[in-house]
């Protein structure tokens, strides 16, 4: 063989190689779960709770696990919450059945019982979504690593 044809070779072998990985890529991380930080910025209380289900969906009342941010640093005390609109989250918006989740929360003034919503993910540059989507979050390494990110302050991450 000549030298061109070994430049053939090897320039073939390198571009089938490369396609290999990005196959491989796109087979493994096609769906990553990425935190709405703008859902996070409204928040009043960044929790992670052990929500139970309520025939096919979340029930309404959460127990908390951690609270993880709170703007009034009252949120410590919670234990079990009050989330009015936790029931109307499906299989779109992440509902996995009965686990850990976190949630994003904005506190309700009802009366004298204290109760939550999930902040629904507002409208921003890019994303077209209905102005009224909620979205919960499975409890995970991954999905943790961006709650710290963002309590670090560290928003490009």
């Amino acid at each position: 063989m000549n030298a061109a044809r070994w430049r053939l070779v090897v320039a073939a072998a390198g571009f089938l190689g490369w396609i290999g990985w990005l196959t491989y890529l796109a087979a493994t991380t096609t769906h990553p779960l990425v935190l709405s930080r703008p859902q996070f910025l409204q928040a009043d209380l960044w929790v992670i709770a052990k929500v139970d289900r309520d025939q096919d969906h979340p029930a309404r009342r959460a127990e908390v696990v951690k609270v993880f941010w709170s703007r009034e640093n009252k949120g410590t005390k919670l234990k079990h919450i009050d989330v009015t609109n936790l029931p109307k989250v499906g299989n779109r918006n992440n509902w996995q059945g009965p686990g850990q989740y976190i949630l994003p929360l904005k506190k309700v003034k009802a009366n004298a019982a204290e109760s939550f919503t999930i902040v629904p993910i507002p409208r921003s540059p890019g994303y077209q979504g209905r102005s009224s989507e909620v979205r919960i979050y499975t409890d995970d390494s991954e999905t943790r690593g961006q709650l710290a990110n963002m309590l670090a302050g560290n928003w490009e991450k």
